[in-house]
């Protein structure tokens, strides 16, 4: 993928050029936003596309043409640019308590609304168009699991089990024989 170029929306000029500097983006100002992108990466301007899932995954027709053309999104984070409501610092705390409630009591947000929208209207896309990497590789940032930690316990409980087996062996050894067969002991009277 090195030397790729990759078409970009024009509003994320300035963060693309700062985070990925040596590389090489198409900026479409055709005015047709995510389908100016698309419209370039078929004339051959580029051969990948940098857009988000929240951006597009209710336009229908953008979700077909990624179809057509064979493409897929990712779960790699391109570039984060946090949003915020203006909104007077003194009802921030009582604005964000009733989104929350919102969201809680009532499954009011922006995922309940899309997926109402798939109940009245039916699938957006008729072709998978997310491709997942989660099964496929691990970062740094993956929650420990049982699969991760089967080896440690494991190897935890042999261990146990054969330092408990050597101490009822030496135990045994000292009573029947009067001395250890698995070490000697301390010869110095330091206590």
């Amino acid at each position: 993928a090195r030397g790729w170029k990759i078409c970009a929306h024009s509003v994320f000029r300035k963060e693309l050029g700062l985070l990925w500097p040596s590389a090489k983006f198409v900026f479409s100002d055709s005015g047709l936003e995510f389908h100016g992108l698309m419209d370039a990466y078929i004339e051959g301007e580029c051969r990948a596309l940098a857009v988000g899932w929240e951006d597009t995954s209710m336009d229908r027709t953008f979700l077909d043409r990624l179809c057509e053309n064979g493409l897929v999104y990712t779960d790699s984070m391109f570039v984060e640019v946090p949003i915020a409501f203006p909104i007077n610092p003194h009802l921030a705390a009582g604005f964000s308590y009733w989104i929350t409630e919102a969201k809680r009591k009532h499954n009011l947000g922006l995922q309940a609304a899309k997926d109402q929208y798939i109940r009245e209207n039916g699938e957006i896309s008729s072709c998978k168009v997310r491709f997942s990497t989660e099964d496929l590789q691990s970062g740094d940032y993956d929650p420990i699991t049982i699969k991760h930690m089967a080896l440690p316990i494991i190897l935890f409980i042999a261990c146990c089990t054969l330092a408990i087996i050597g101490h009822l062996y030496e135990r045994h050894s000292r009573k029947k024989h009067g001395s250890s067969r698995l070490g000697r002991t301390s010869q110095l009277n330091l206590v």
